[in-house]
């Protein structure tokens, strides 16, 4: 589930691939992971999502749909619920506070590495 979180996954057709019926795969699973399977799928889009907002270039639409989002209002939603603001106020504020290329390139390059050979991310660039 972890690997194909983009696509539809059918509780049944995860169940059919443990072996177990969906009743006792939902159950089985919610136990050991404490969350539910749709649960679990939600989160790993969403922090995929959080991850695309900030340092890709696509349009909050684009990751919605590319996630397997059925729709914008239910990603935003879904996103708002979880993250505590809507897709755009998330990618507003956190470039704002990690300007995007330099946010993968402050936690990519040790900071003395740059100190000492005055690199700087528009160099990159």
């Amino acid at each position: 589930m972890a690997e194909h979180y983009r696509e539809r996954i059918s509780l049944a057709e995860a169940a059919r691939i443990g072996c177990l019926s969906p009743y006792h795969f939902h159950r089985l699973f919610t136990a050991t992971f404490g969350q539910t399977p749709h649960e679990f799928l939600t989160g790993r889009r969403i922090e995929e999502a959080k991850r695309r907002l900030v340092t890709g270039r696509e349009t909050a639409l684009e990751v919605c749909l590319d996630l397997g989002f059925q729709s914008p209002t239910t990603f935003s939603a879904c996103f708002r619920t979880r993250v505590g603001c809507g897709p755009r106020e998330y990618r507003a504020s956190m470039r704002r506070l990690f300007p995007v290329p330099s946010a993968w390139y402050a936690e990519a390059v040790p900071y003395c590495y740059i100190r000492l050979f005055g690199v700087t991310s528009k160099q990159q660039d």
